[in-house]
């Protein structure tokens, strides 16, 4: 999605979209998907793409720049979490070594984040809790697995990509949050969530900050910017 925003390109088909999804995992060659991957993926595909896309710059947010231990207990990381901590950790160096654009931020707030992406040239790679944002268990407490780790947290990219101020798109946005039904919003959140086949979603900023800022996202954001 980003590559095809970057390249200026609307849409492509749903072959294209198998054999960039097939060339990522090739790259990323592990079970599970951490934030620092996609930053090697991204970097990696605008240095080969650099005579074809539009100039560009990223920046990789969060508030830690590594692996959380307690994050062992969370089902979601469990069953590969032990060569997770080698891999990462490698990933994380091999990013300071080239001086990548990292920034670990303790608390970024909301209105900020939307002010960027309120620009037409940011979006933002976006790490969501999608049980809390799907609203499959949104009222419901962290559930246990046998093995006594915790089966809530599943962690899904969007990407954010604007705000509507329009008021169907805020109505559809609440129509599609029974987290916010008493709160008033004058505005919404544009995401494109490869996960469902809408071209856009819309979403409260309330859903989507609590999405946001779970425990197992660390929060982390790709801001991607086009620079001219």
């Amino acid at each position: 999605m980003v590559i095809d925003w970057l390249n200026n390109t609307s849409s492509t088909t749903p072959e294209e979209q198998e054999e960039q999804r097939k060339w990522m995992m090739d790259f990323v060659k592990a079970k599970s998907l951490w934030t620092i991957d996609l930053v090697m993926l991204l970097q990696n595909m605008l240095e080969l793409n650099s005579n074809k896309l539009t100039s560009s710059s990223y920046l990789f947010c969060s508030n830690r720049f590594g692996i959380d231990e307690s994050y062992n207990h969370l089902h979601y990381y469990k069953d590969a979490f032990s060569d997770d901590q080698i891999r990462v950790k490698s990933l994380f160096e091999k990013a300071e070594q080239q001086n990548l654009p990292l920034m670990q931020v303790s608390h970024m707030s909301l209105n900020i984040l939307i002010d960027l992406v309120s620009r037409e040239n940011v979006v933002a790679i976006v790490l969501l809790d999608n049980t809390i944002f799907s609203n499959s268990m949104a009222n419901e407490e962290a559930a246990s697995n046998d093995d006594g780790s915790e089966v809530s947290y599943s962690g899904h990219y969007v990407v954010l990509c604007g705000v509507s101020s329009d008021n169907n798109d805020i109505n559809i946005a609440n129509m599609n949050s029974i987290r916010d039904g008493s709160e008033n919003h004058n505005h919404c959140l544009v995401i494109k969530n490869p996960a469902i086949w809408k071209e856009t979603q819309f979403v409260t900023p309330s859903l989507f900050e609590s999405s946001w800022r779970a425990k197992g996202t660390d929060e982390d954001i790709i801001l991607v910017t086009k620079l001219s």
